[in-house]
């Protein structure tokens, strides 16, 4: 049988690559396949370089790595990475615009797509989890 952990990250990264054909966002009413989870996690360091408020959004997706890598014995970081990940995810939600393309244009948000709700389930999920974990093992000393 599989250890909790396992099924945990698991789980994540089942949400994390489900996500990655999908389309992640609706900008001016537009729900191009150029908007999928794949390119937004190739292309959204752009927003960084370009400065854009919604590119922060994006760092969940180092955090996130980091959470997953980090061993459990370090699960004080692994949960910090973890909520800062589900913080930057949902903050997509207050930012208004989006850059569109590698100009530096930008529009306006106008929907959420199924790839942007199952990134954003995969790094709440696993942060939920650990977090449930975290209180487990302090109660059990596993």
């Amino acid at each position: 049988m599989r250890s909790p952990k396992a099924i945990l990250l698991s789980i994540s990264i089942f949400f994390f690559i489900a996500s990655l054909p999908m389309k992640t966002y609706c900008v001016d009413n537009d729900c191009g396949d150029y908007w999928n989870g794949l390119g937004t996690l190739l292309m959204g360091f752009l927003g960084i370089i370009f400065g854009k408020e919604c590119a922060l959004s994006w760092l969940a997706n180092p955090l996130i790595f980091i959470a997953w890598i980090l061993p459990f014995r370090r699960i004080n970081g692994k949960i910090i990475c973890s909520l800062l990940a589900t913080l930057l995810a949902l903050y997509f939600l207050s930012v208004d615009v989006t850059l569109i393309n590698e100009a530096g244009h930008v529009g306006t948000i106008t929907g959420y797509a199924s790839g942007y709700w199952l990134w954003t389930s995969s790094i709440v999920i696993y942060t939920i989890g650990l977090v449930y974990l975290y209180f487990i093992r302090r109660k059990s000393n596993i």
